[in-house]
């Protein structure tokens, strides 16, 4: 058991080493198997808020037929990959579903306009 503790302490003395050297921007680690696939929600856009970010709600798919119900009553933002960063962007009207993927820290959609 010592040994497992020495290793976990060098391991975070080492993220703190190169957090430090990176001007205190946070280490994440990700583990990726073979064939696995990110999470992914499904979403209904609700709001434009500027360039390609948008408020998005997540929402659960019923039986064929059924219009998808919200889950919760929270937002998220996320970037739309299909507009410029830089445009004006606004062009996915509220209402439309897609398909949320996590990438980092942030929160993607990929929906032509």
């Amino acid at each position: 058991m010592q040994q497992v503790n020495t290793t976990e302490q060098l391991e975070r003395l080492a993220r703190q080493v190169r957090e430090q050297a990176r001007g205190g921007v946070e280490e994440v680690s990700r583990l990726t198997m073979a064939g696995a696939a990110p999470a992914a929600w499904a979403v209904q856009v609700v709001a434009h808020l500027g360039h390609n970010l948008y408020a998005v709600q997540q929402v659960q798919i019923g039986a064929a037929g059924t219009t998808p119900a919200p889950l919760g009553g929270g937002t998220a933002e996320a970037f739309n990959l299909s507009e410029p960063f830089l445009g004006t962007g606004g062009a996915v009207s509220a209402g439309t579903y897609a398909v949320m993927w996590r990438v980092g820290e942030k929160y993607v959609v990929l929906v032509q306009p």
